[in-house]
């Protein structure tokens, strides 16, 4: 299932979600963000959307010139754990 984003606050900017692992989420996005840089981001699957807090542990250039992101999620309830979880397994 295709789980995408957008930046709802700490900057701009839209991509995919790739992985969800405990407290990193991995993205792939149109920009970059300095490491330790707080966001905000709507991520949306389907018809549910669920804002997401945490910090940039980085981002580095891809070949297709988008940037992977990787971000340290905070604040996260059991239910939006379980949404994110779920959607990005599905096929």
């Amino acid at each position: 299932m295709t789980v995408v984003f957008s930046v709802v606050q700490g900057g701009s900017g839209h991509g995919r979600v790739t992985a969800f692992s405990g407290e990193r989420l991995s993205l792939v996005a149109e920009g970059a963000f300095a490491p330790g840089a707080p966001l905000r981001l709507r991520v949306r699957s389907g018809e549910r959307s669920e804002d997401i807090e945490g910090k940039s542990l980085g981002s580095k250039r891809l070949s297709d010139g988008g940037y992977r992101l990787d971000l340290r999620v905070f604040n996260l309830r059991r239910a939006q754990r379980e949404w994110l979880c779920a959607v990005i397994s599905a096929p």
